[in-house]
């Protein structure tokens, strides 16, 4: 989380949410997905996931250095099978989304357009009732520019 912490620090200055573009390049305008991993049944961002959030951060400041504008960052909770079987899906999958929308938040980008929800009946990998799978517990963030 020291990791994510720094990276806010210094990218959050440079990366200005909802800003006008000027003569935006199409080829980096292009919206972007980045997916991070969670534990079974523990909504605490992974060490390893702390990169993707960088990563999605350092991919919003380039774009907009080259005049992209950020207009909606959607970030998707999931859950696996045999979480939705414990009960914890819906709640588990929204507080995915929420952690990662707070990050993001945190950094500076504006409320207005930050959406986070759980989907826990999505899967990334199909799995029957009760599998653990760890490619389904994820949060994907998708940030679209205009």
């Amino acid at each position: 989380m020291r990791r994510i912490l720094a990276a806010i620090a210094l990218l959050a200055a440079s990366v200005t949410f909802g800003a006008s573009p000027s003569m935006a390049q199409s080829n980096q305008c292009y919206p972007t997905e980045f997916v991070v991993y969670y534990q079974w049944n523990i909504n605490e961002l992974p060490p390893e996931a702390e990169d993707t959030v960088v990563a999605a951060l350092e991919r919003a400041r380039r774009s907009q250095q080259q005049g992209c504008r950020i207009t909606t960052i959607f970030i998707t909770g999931h859950v696996d099978t045999s979480e939705i079987s414990i009960g914890a899906g819906d709640r588990l999958s929204r507080a995915r989304a929420q952690t990662v929308a707070d990050i993001l938040i945190h950094a500076g980008a504006p409320r207005n357009i930050v959406h986070a929800e759980g989907r826990p009946n999505d899967q990334n990998r199909p799995t029957a009732d009760n599998v653990r799978e760890p490619l389904n517990r994820n949060a994907a963030i998708l940030i679209r520019f205009n």
